[in-house]
């Protein structure tokens, strides 16, 4: 019985790990996919943030989860007058706040399931970081 009980449970353990490993596949096809664009109603005009209190939302194209301490992805490029979407998925709060003096994003603390937009109308590249956690750190290329 005990031996029968250990085969479903390594059964579940690899079907979970499948499971994950198609979803983190798709996630990544996604995310440099620009068909797969979605639209939020959190975007707003040119260079405006804004926050919601939306709940955990899995990552689309031009979406930046904030999981694990850490932002992903932690490099993206996109095309200017781009819209991005932070995510944070931590049961902790985070900001994403640009770190080189440009026009670059620059949230309040999102709690859990919140989010905040940026649009980038100009080109460059745009280092930022987590002002209550330093050591979280990614960029957002931006081209013509």
């Amino acid at each position: 019985m005990n031996k029968l009980i250990a085969a479903i449970v390594a059964v579940i353990i690899i079907a979970a790990g499948i499971g994950v490993a198609i979803s983190r596949h798709n996630k990544n096809n996604n995310s440099n996919n620009p068909a797969t664009t979605q639209s939020t109603s959190t975007t707003q005009s040119s260079n405006t943030q804004s926050s919601t209190n939306s709940g955990p939302v899995p990552t689309g194209a031009n979406e930046i989860s904030i999981i694990n301490m850490n932002f992903s992805p932690a490099s993206i490029s996109v095309k200017k007058g781009t819209t991005i979407k932070w995510i944070n998925q931590d049961n902790i709060p985070h900001t994403a706040t640009e770190n080189d003096g440009k026009n670059g994003p620059s949230s309040p603390q999102l709690a859990h399931g919140e989010t905040y937009s940026f649009t980038f109308n100009e080109v460059g590249t745009f280092h930022y970081h987590c002002s209550i956690h330093p050591n979280m750190t990614a960029v957002v290329t931006v081209t013509e």
